[in-house]
């Protein structure tokens, strides 16, 4: 019988006990346990970490051992080709002085005041060859030597020609101009003195009509007085009808189109003369440590923050101090004008390839000069040269007083004796205020302008207010119609306006022109006017950009093709040397007829983009064309860095556009498709590879052009290495290394100048 007070099944207070007491020893030893476990896992964490810290000090020691290494050999790689292509530039000045000196053509030194200012003055007293034709034909002299001392100014650095000389060579241009104006001037003077010698038998009216390569003159005198004879047109292309007003007046109209522009320099609104880059060489770097080699998938740098800042902190020390040249290669003779505050340096010939590497400033913006603000700027009527473009001549548009006409009688001639000098007349000088209230008259509310050309500038200054009032009062002042044919050379992509030269201000301005309008089946344009002076056609100047795609391959030995395709044109540049030019293929007729004019004429790289420039396709960005333009926005000095070392590596390695360089945002990140490019041929598009471009390091990507999304990550079995030549040579053919050590210093530099005046990667 059990003991009183149990029940079946209950533990016992010694149960309970027992029970308590081995709970409370297991729970001890899971403790103990898990105690010595964390021990344990601390201590493998502990010895992986320092593990994982002395590899990732190997691992940084050797890629700093390997930057250093790939920086010192570009760095001598770089410093002997600026050397080499400094030296050559130099060989070439002084080429040029002792040809110049040699030339025995009786043509006169433009470098030389005593012989310029010898010519300036004998030519301005020479009366002998007074007929248009024949100062056409001596004016082709001065337009060579307004191009050759542009080409001088441009050409010679800055430590050998001293301020006082750049700016009396500077005068020497504008006094080579004044004085061409003033002897076509005093030409023109000597045809409408004996205009009735030479009248059409037909309108009684003088009709004569002078060309050559750089001019066309049409020069038309109102002999007739016939009201009814308005208008006239010239088989050359060219065309005007005048208001009643003129056309019973003494007067003569001359149309000039000159194939050379020497005023959009002079605008103020244009902007400073394009400049080359020069950099000096690769700077020495302290021994810092850089970042860890980037795993697959992982951002590049990321890790170690330390040495991140490490890195920071040595680009900010290297940051190069850019050098620039002035570059006067203008168009046609067109006179280059310094504007700015930049040191010149070296010139498209001379001119280097930056550095390998260099600081990344992000607020650098790329050779922006410091610009006071310009009241014009804010003008509607003001043509601003940072967003359109002038093409075509420029058309001069003078009345003059058509002088008293010799008589004959009894076998004499009688002519009255004036001064021999051409009298300009405005609008003024033919408003009717006869029937019109002094209150409502332009006279009463106006002074009325000297007839006289204020000096050196050829035109008239109005007075102020006179275009608007005039605008109001079209009966009282009714316009001029000017027609004429856009010569061939010249790409018009949209329809474009009409401005004339504003001479009180260097402006080119809108107002006073009126019903502008284009014809493309024709490719004529007619405007009306009451203003009398130079005219130009202006355009979009970024009508072909951004470029849809670019490519730049290697043919032959020291030459490439250089592939831009914009949304007007295809250019394809052959470069060969210092050299490049349009190439032409004749059976496939790859190029626009406005562009034929170029095909095959070898030039430097910078002079070619001018003249397309001039022809109307721009693909020269300015440092401030992202306003108008949409771009993939780059750091300007890394975009300079791959720039400089794709023309490096440019012998032998074929480079093109990418479009997942617009989808990286990271304006430290550029993409770019490669390939090792031996044979000339065209390249298939499943051939191209992607590479990383980074201020830090660069590698080759897993992906290709034709993935659906977008991955920075790095291809497998490649290293990560410093600047794009040693990314190239680590697994490039003993051929393609031989190539590119041997690759030309004017080819390097002619591939460098061409990329970063077009700016390919930020703008494509």
């Amino acid at each position: 019988m059990p003991p009183k007070g149990s029940a079946k099944g209950k533990p016992t207070k010694a149960d309970k006990e027992r029970i308590k007491k081995e709970e409370e020893e297991r729970r001890a030893k899971e403790e103990e346990e898990a105690r010595i476990r964390a021990e344990e896992e601390e201590k493998i964490r502990i010895e992986e970490e320092r593990i994982a810290a002395e590899e990732a000090k190997v691992r940084t020691a050797r890629l700093r051992k390997l930057r250093n290494e790939e920086l010192d050999d570009l760095r001598s790689m770089v410093e002997g080709l600026m050397m080499t292509i400094k030296n050559d530039a130099a060989n070439t000045r002084k080429n040029y002085k002792w040809e110049r000196y040699l030339k025995c053509d009786g043509t006169p030194d433009p470098t030389n005041q005593g012989e310029i200012n010898t010519y300036i003055n004998l030519w301005r007293e020479d009366n002998s060859n007074q007929t248009l034709s024949q100062v056409l034909d001596n004016s082709q002299l001065t337009l060579k030597l307004i191009d050759e001392l542009n080409q001088v100014l441009a050409d010679t650095p800055a430590d050998e020609m001293n301020e006082n000389v750049m700016q009396a060579h500077k005068q020497t241009l504008l006094d080579l101009q004044h004085l061409l104006m003033y002897k076509l001037d005093q030409a023109s003077m000597e045809i409408l003195e004996r205009a009735v010698h030479n009248a059409d038998l037909e309108t009684q009216n003088l009709q004569h009509v002078v060309k050559n390569d750089s001019s066309l003159v049409c020069v038309w005198g109102n002999l007739a007085k016939n009201a009814r004879l308005r208008s006239h047109t010239y088989e050359e292309g060219a065309s005007f009808e005048i208001p009643r007003p003129l056309a019973t007046a003494d007067i003569s109209i001359r149309l000039m189109f000159a194939h050379y522009d020497h005023l959009t320099y002079l605008c103020r609104t244009n902007y400073p003369d394009r400049q080359n880059k020069v950099m000096p060489p690769v700077p020495d770097r302290e021994p810092t440590p850089v970042p860890d080699e980037p795993a697959t998938g992982e951002e590049p740098g990321e890790g170690d923050e330390e040495n991140q800042d490490d890195v920071a902190g040595m680009d900010e020390k290297m940051d190069p101090e850019k050098e620039v040249t002035a570059d006067a290669a203008v168009v046609e003779g067109e006179a280059a004008e310094q504007n700015g505050d930049k040191p010149a340096g070296e010139t498209a010939e001379d001119g280097a390839v930056p550095p390998a590497e260099g600081a990344v400033d992000e607020a650098t913006t790329e050779d922006a000069p410091v610009e006071e603000e310009d009241p014009f700027l804010d003008d509607p009527d003001v043509i601003n040269l940072h967003q359109y473009l002038p093409v075509g001549p420029v058309i001069y548009i003078d009345v003059f007083e058509l002088p008293p006409q010799p008589r004959t009688a009894k076998g004499w001639i009688m002519k009255q004796v004036i001064q021999s000098e051409v009298k300009r007349l405005t609008f003024m000088d033919f408003l009717d205020n006869s029937q019109v209230s002094p209150e409502t008259t332009l006279a009463a509310t106006m002074t009325v302008a000297p007839n006289v050309a204020p000096a050196g500038n050829f035109g008239m200054t109005l007075p102020p207010g006179f275009i608007d009032q005039a605008a109001k009062m079209p009966d009282m002042v009714p316009p001029v119609r000017f027609s004429f044919k856009v010569p061939d050379n010249v790409f018009i992509h949209e329809e474009p306006q009409v401005a004339r030269w504003d001479f009180e201000n260097n402006i080119w301005r809108v107002d006073g022109v009126f019903d502008a309008n284009y014809d493309p089946d024709t490719r004529y344009v007619s405007f009306k006017t009451i203003v009398f002076g130079p005219f130009i056609c202006v355009q979009d100047a970024y009508i072909n950009m951004p470029y849809q795609s670019w490519e730049l391959r290697p043919t032959t030995t020291n030459s490439a093709m250089f592939t831009l395709i914009t949304p007007q044109v295809k250019l394809e540049i052959e470069i060969k040397d210092d050299l490049c030019r349009i190439f032409y293929d004749e059976e496939e007729d790859n190029i626009r007829f406005e562009l034929k004019h170029l095909a095959m004429k070898w030039m430097k790289p910078l002079r070619l983009l001018q003249l397309l420039r001039r022809c109307g396709v721009n693909v020269l960005p300015e440092y401030d064309s992202d306003q108008f333009v949409t771009v993939s926005e780059k750091v300007p000095t890394l975009e300079d860095q791959v720039y400089q070392q794709i023309a490096i590596t440019s012998a032998a390695y074929a480079y093109s556009w990418s479009r997942f360089n617009t989808e990286e945002k990271e304006t430290n990140k550029i993409v770019v498709q490669n390939k090792e490019h031996l044979i000339d041929e065209q390249i298939g598009d499943d051939e191209w590879r992607l590479l990383m471009i980074t201020d830090e390091q660069m590698w080759k990507l897993a992906i290709d052009e034709s993935a659906e999304d977008y991955s920075d990550e790095r291809a497998n079995d490649t290293e990560v290495h410093f600047d794009l030549y040693h990314l190239m040579v680590e697994s490039c053919s003993d051929e393609s290394r031989e190539r590119i050590t041997s690759a030309g210093h004017r080819f390097v530099d002619s591939i460098y100048q061409l990329l970063s005046a077009t700016k390919v990667i930020t703008y494509s």
